[in-house]
């Protein structure tokens, strides 16, 4: 399980049944100042982790060793973007979407990109 600490800029993982007694053991995945502002992840099939930073109105892609990438920003249209996610339809799977909320340049918008790559799949 990975979690976004949005004040942080840190991603955080989270391994079951590894910690003290059993329970889940906790450690920083990645800290840095690009996702400051996280507000939420996916994932796709390589293991590579989409992280909305409202804060800053980027898209980041963070490598499974870590590494960052930014993928688009304010210039592209990001403004406060949130919920992302990949699509689960047919055609749809290699698109993540978020919501652009809007709030400093643009209007509240639905956004995607085709980032090349299937997402996971939901149950």
């Amino acid at each position: 399980m990975f979690v976004a600490n949005t004040d942080q800029g840190t991603i955080v993982r989270f391994k079951m049944g590894e910690g003290k007694n059993g329970g889940p053991h906790a450690e920083v995945f990645v800290k840095s100042p690009a996702i400051v502002g996280a507000d939420d992840i996916a994932f796709d099939v390589r293991h590579n982790v989409y992280v909305t930073a409202d804060y800053q109105n980027t898209l980041i892609l963070i490598s499974p060793n870590g590494d960052i990438k930014t993928l688009a920003t304010a210039s592209e249209g990001l403004d406060f973007p949130a919920d992302a996610h990949f699509g689960q339809s047919q055609g749809q799977r290699r698109f993540l979407f978020w919501t652009n909320g809007g709030y400093n340049h643009t209007k509240p918008s639905l956004q995607k990109l085709d980032v090349g790559v299937p997402g996971v799949r939901l149950p």
